[in-house]
């Protein structure tokens, strides 16, 4: 029994200018037909492109005909042996690249994986153990783990690291140029760019560009403190002086006899206090250097010494102070006072040359 060369069964629809077939009452994907077959209808034959469903076929090209609703057609079965020519010229255009045939000439051998030199040639390179197993990672976060990396976001470096690179060329420091260095620490949004130096279980301090663009030390374990380190662009030290003060005789209480007011520039303050006095009989002196802060009139900081003056008018005794501190508020006015008494009352005893001299810092 003949195969039949055609199908008829049923109805179908398109439209003019469209490229869809829809079937009434038909079969056409159990039927077998495929594509490369030819529909036909009212005269005019298209090729199939692909067979859809038991109701739907695609034309490969729009439908040059009238648009047909329910109609006759049939569909021109290609004989096999057209349709395996078809197939063989399809497979036989892929060599025309010389794709295949490159490939082809290669002598493949273990850990080698073929690459393009250009079009239509190819060679070898080794693809090691490792490599395969890095290609194999389906993330970021997996090929990190296999090399020992970390992300950009951060990460835990052990063992001593050097850093070389070409960045700084030949350039000094003092030049305008940007991002010479091989180690760039850059802040987050308006606050400090700092590193952290951390001894464990005993003490942690940070070092950086404070956000006042300063270059300072402190915070973690130093608590709220950061200290400026000092050098020839911002070391500008404000001097302090004041001489001469109320030298009329001694007496058994405290005495205020001097005052040096300032506004601190810095932090930290250098002092020292000179006085000789004139003595009609012998006596303890109290000296004392006392650093007031205006805002609370505390005492923040004193030097006291007592000295012993032999009965005579003229230079009998002389006495200094020292007094260094480093935590002024910046900006706030701060007094120094030399303040005197003698004991016992005998006397007379007159100080005499007091002065203050400080540097703040």
């Amino acid at each position: 029994m003949a195969l039949s060369t055609t199908y008829f069964t049923g109805t179908a629809s398109i439209n003019a200018g469209e490229t869809i077939i829809t079937g009434q009452n038909t079969t056409w994907l159990t039927y077998g037909l495929q594509a490369g077959d030819i529909f036909w209808a009212g005269g005019i034959s298209c090729r199939i492109l692909t067979v859809d469903s038991n109701t739907q076929m695609t034309l490969a090209f729009p439908w040059p005909g009238s648009t047909r609703v329910a109609a006759a057609y049939e569909v021109r079965i290609i004989n096999q042996t057209d349709r395996y020519l078809g197939s063989t010229r399809e497979v036989l255009s892929y060599f025309k690249n010389g794709v295949l045939f490159a490939f082809s000439a290669l002598t493949g051998a273990a850990n080698n994986l073929a690459y393009f030199t250009g079009a239509g040639t190819m060679a070898l390179t080794d693809l090691t153990s490792f490599a395969r197993t890095l290609l194999s990672k389906g993330d970021d976060a997996s090929v990190r783990t296999l090399i020992n990396a970390f992300a950009a976001s951060g990460g835990t470096v052990t063992g001593r690291t050097i850093i070389s690179g070409a960045a700084t060329g030949n350039n000094a420091i003092g030049v305008e140029t940007s991002s010479l260095g091989e180690v760039e620490v850059r802040g987050s949004g308006t606050g400090a760019a700092m590193l952290t130096f951390h001894r464990p279980g005993n003490f942690a301090s940070y070092l950086g560009l404070d956000t006042d663009n300063q270059l300072k030390w402190g915070g973690w374990s130093s608590g709220t403190n950061a200290y400026r380190l000092r050098h020839d662009g911002n070391f500008q030290p404000f001097a302090i002086y004041a001489a001469g003060g109320l030298e009329t005789d001694l007496t058994p209480d405290m005495q205020l006899r001097l005052t040096a007011g300032f506004i601190a520039k810095g932090p930290i303050l250098h002092a020292v206090a000179y006085s000789v006095f004139e003595a009609a009989a012998g006596a303890d002196v109290g000296v004392s250097l006392k650093l007031i802060d205006s805002v609370t009139s505390e005492t923040i900081a004193s030097a006291d010494k007592v000295n012993s003056v032999t009965a005579t008018l003229f230079r009998s005794g002389a006495t200094t102070m020292h007094l260094a501190i480093s935590y002024l508020t910046v900006g706030r006015l701060y007094y120094l006072h030399i303040a005197l008494n003698k004991n016992p009352n005998v006397g007379p005893i007159y100080p005499r040359d007091m002065s203050i001299s400080a540097l703040n810092f």
